[in-house]
């Protein structure tokens, strides 16, 4: 490339890039694993974004317990 920035210094509109292939490894990446004939790249994700929806499922579930135990209860009764 003639020009470090050309999109930042007004010489061009848009840029172009390519998919890297499959034998493309960044450094520092981890190799890829191979799962059923296919490369997949081992992801470090973080989950604690999850963590209040899990607590409201949990008190969901618990809810429909009790309701299902309240429901079969009442119909023994009878």
């Amino acid at each position: 490339m003639k020009h470090p920035d050309p999109i930042g210094e007004g010489l061009a509109m848009e840029a172009g890039g390519g998919a890297a292939g499959p034998e493309c490894i960044v450094p520092g990446q981890q190799a890829p694993l191979r799962l059923l004939g296919l490369k997949v790249w081992p992801l470090d994700i973080e989950m604690k974004f999850l963590e209040p929806f899990g607590r409201e499922l949990h008190s969901m579930k618990k809810f429909m317990d009790k309701s299902c135990s309240v429901m079969d209860s009442s119909m023994s009764n009878k």
